[in-house]
């Protein structure tokens, strides 16, 4: 259970090694959401790639002054009262003791798994200031058990990750792989959706592409490449 629960003082959170692009570093984005962040908000933020990158921003910002924690709602159990897992630092004593931080800031990934039960959970300890800020996101916003209640609050505090292009994609390519092979739109195209839209994913197979064609010592087709990446 304690793996789910990555308290952001510690390594065992998944972004201390993150080597993604800093492709959103140039974009208002960023700027709004500490903002949002740092004022106190529940917030969300849709797209199929950056989030990982928005999320590890939000961590370097705040990490030192208040207590962040991420959790990836595709790992959590349906039946996991989210509470209990948010305090379960604290302990026995301190779930017996309901012992609860103040203003923590609270990261929830992949909020499409997320129950509504554990949402409205969420919603409760924001209204009582235990969380100051609520960060969720999701690849979109359909599908998802946020109630009206949650919505309200959020208001227009949505955020959309800019679309990765061909051209963002080739500059990524040139940077980390010498193989052409792999250079044309549609080969690119087939790299990143093999990565799950993520630029991190996408750089480490440009890495083990390139690794992998100095080592064969010529270069081969494109399916030799796909069939070797993750």
């Amino acid at each position: 259970m304690i793996a789910n629960l990555l308290s952001l003082f510690n390594r065992k959170d998944p972004f201390w090694k993150y080597n993604g692009e800093d492709f959103l570093d140039k974009s208002s984005l960023l700027d709004d959401l500490l903002y949002h962040v740092n004022a106190g908000s529940l917030i969300f933020i849709k797209g199929k790639t950056g989030k990982t990158f928005v999320l590890y921003q939000i961590i370097r910002k705040f990490r030192g002054s208040r207590k962040v924690v991420y959790l990836d709602c595709k790992t959590l159990k349906k039946s996991l009262n989210i509470e209990d897992l948010l305090f379960e630092k604290y302990g026995s004593i301190g779930k017996l003791l309901k012992i609860r931080p103040k203003n923590m800031v609270v990261l929830l990934d992949n909020i499409k798994y997320l129950s509504e039960r554990n949402a409205e959970r969420v919603k409760f300890l924001f209204d009582h200031s235990y969380i100051r800020s609520v960060v969720f996101t999701a690849q979109t916003a359909s599908g998802l058990k946020l109630t009206e209640s949650i919505m309200h609050r959020m208001g227009n505090r949505t955020f959309e990750t800019p679309k990765v292009e061909s051209n963002d994609l080739l500059q990524i390519a040139n940077k980390y792989c010498s193989v052409d092979a792999i250079k044309s739109k549609d080969a690119l195209s087939s790299i990143f959706k093999r990565g799950g839209y993520s630029l991190s994913n996408f750089k480490k197979n440009l890495l083990l592409i390139n690794k992998y064609a100095k080592k064969k010592g010529t270069e081969l087709q494109l399916q030799e490449y796909l069939k070797i990446i993750k």
